[in-house]
């Protein structure tokens, strides 16, 4: 039997138990801190888009309420993003057509703007519906006669 090679086995052996461990404590402490700092991203402030009313009234600055068409809200969002804009949309149950938005009343003028070119692509929208139908009736019209 050969015994001197058993010491150099053990040496092997437990460094390798070492590595193994100290991967172990490395790994989770890795996986907690990740936690954390996830935690910490979460919990950080918007600065745009949609967010909840208690947000805006702990900011304890006056509000400004907009009224915005449901089928335009999701246009509406995009464009608040877009330009920075933090609001609360609120449902109103007596006029499920209409969406009232909240919004700091120092954000008011981003949200005009907003508006405005929402309604003014809409008239735009229904000038072309326009145009086409009346293109549509002067052809059958003039196939008709």
């Amino acid at each position: 039997m050969n015994y001197g090679s058993e010491p150099a086995d053990q040496v092997v052996r437990y460094s390798l138990e070492g590595a193994e461990f100290a991967l172990r404590i490395s790994g989770t402490a890795a996986k907690n801190f990740f936690i954390f700092a996830q935690a910490v991203l979460h919990d950080s402030k918007k600065t745009h888009g949609k967010t909840h009313l208690i947000r805006l009234l702990k900011e304890q600055k006056p509000l400004k309420f907009f009224t915005v068409d449901k089928d335009r809200m999701h246009d509406f969002a995009r464009a608040a993003k877009a330009h920075g804009l933090l609001f609360c949309p609120i449902s109103d149950k007596m006029d499920p057509d209409h969406i009232e938005i909240a919004i700091l009343q120092d954000d008011a003028s981003k949200a005009n703007r907003i508006i405005d070119k929402l309604q003014l692509r809409a008239f735009l929208r229904q000038q072309q519906i326009f145009c086409k139908l009346a293109v549509a009736a002067r052809r059958s019209a003039s196939g008709q006669g």
